[in-house]
């Protein structure tokens, strides 16, 4: 069902769907534990980064298609409008690692959730050769973002440039991080935690978003 801009940036709908990125594996050195940080290695644990560039490495998405969503790509693709799904969003990305080579690919999957503005998301993260990570989070929108760029951007129709940094995942882990569920091959038994983080450097009216995102996962 179409929605007006004011009715999704009310709902929050808008900067959820437009957060969407990742990509590829890169296992960093275990860096000194902060606790309160959930971005930050904890003593013992090892991280695998995976990075998206913008919108370039969206391979498909689709949602429910009102304005204000990103645009359903390609061009024909199935719609989520049914009333059991518009408020879900599916979509498939290239994963790359720091270097900017890509190494595999994965799907996310997200819903709200009726609590609130929660949205419930999960990742499937494929490496060819080496397997597949499950993974699970709770997400909410940052407020500073939804209401003073885009909420501003709507209104005056002029596009915003500059740097936002967003941790997209609020949980279902006390300590804020989302969880892996699973895994196969190398990543059989793989234990631990994740967040989404996203660095946003462009917001136009008709809702195009450029920066970049990253999966940081913690494996025990």
């Amino acid at each position: 069902m179409a929605h007006s801009c004011e009715r999704l940036l009310a709902t929050s709908k808008f900067a959820l769907r437009c957060a969407a990125f990742l990509a590829s594996i890169a296992i960093v050195i275990p860096q000194v534990a902060h606790a309160a940080d959930p971005t930050q290695p904890l003593a013992g644990e090892r991280v695998l980064s995976f990075y998206m560039a913008g919108e370039t490495d969206i391979v498909a998405v689709t949602n429910e298609g009102a304005k204000g969503f990103i645009e359903p790509f390609p061009s024909g693709i199935a719609r989520f409008d049914e009333p059991a799904l518009n408020t879900s969003i599916a979509m498939i990305v290239k994963l790359h690692d720091a270097d900017g080579k890509t190494v595999g690919f994965a799907s996310q999957m997200e819903y709200f959730t009726g609590n609130a503005d929660e949205v419930a998301t999960s990742w499937t993260v494929v490496i060819p050769g080496r397997g597949a990570l499950y993974l699970t989070e709770r997400e909410r929108p940052d407020p500073r973002f939804h209401v003073d760029i885009v909420q501003k951007v709507f209104k005056t129709g002029t596009p915003w440039d500059g740097t936002f940094h967003r941790l997209a995942t609020s949980g279902p882990r006390p300590d804020g991080r989302g969880e892996i569920s699973g895994g196969s091959m190398e990543f059989a038994n793989a234990k631990g935690s994740f967040v989404e983080m996203h660095t946003y450097t462009r917001f136009t009216p008709d809702g195009k978003v450029g920066g970049n995102s990253e999966l940081r996962i913690f494996l025990k």
